[in-house]
Formats: structure tokens, C-alpha cells, sequence
């Protein structure tokens, strides 16, 4: 179990924000393969009804994913 599944999106976005920040140490901050973590902590976000965030956190997504990804991928 998680921690979104057990309904405890305040823990589930700390862990998630965690694990963002280390994977940018060691990545960089625009390496494509933040974009699942970016994706996870957006849909924590969205699930936790605060949406504006969620699309700054999707935006970021597109701008590493764009030059992989057609815009129907993302």
C-alpha cells in the first residue's frame, strides 16, 4: 500500500517531493526521466484538489518530455 492509497496525500506528496529532489541530484533538473516522478507528484497534487499546482507540475513535464514524446503521449 501506499500512501495516496491510504488517503494520506499530505505524506504521499512529502515522500513524493523527496525522492523528486533526490532524483534531480542526481539526474540534473531536466533530465527526461524526472517526467514519471513529475507525473506521480501531479497526479497527487490533482488528487488532493489543487489543480494549479498540478499544471505547473504537468507543464514542467511536457517541456522534458516534448522532445521524446508527440503531444497525444503526454
Amino acid at each position: 500500500l501506499s500512501y495516496a492509497t491510504m488517503g494520506k496525500t499530505a505524506e504521499a506528496e512529502a515522500a513524493m517531493r523527496r525522492s523528486l529532489a533526490i532524483s534531480e541530484k542526481l539526474v540534473g533538473p531536466a533530465h527526461p526521466t524526472l517526467a514519471d516522478d513529475l507525473h506521480t507528484l501531479a497526479m497527487i497534487v490533482y488528487n488532493a484538489s489543487r489543480y494549479p499546482d498540478r499544471t505547473k507540475k504537468k507543464a514542467r513535464r511536457m517541456i522534458l518530455c516534448g522532445p521524446f514524446f508527440s503531444p497525444i503521449q503526454l
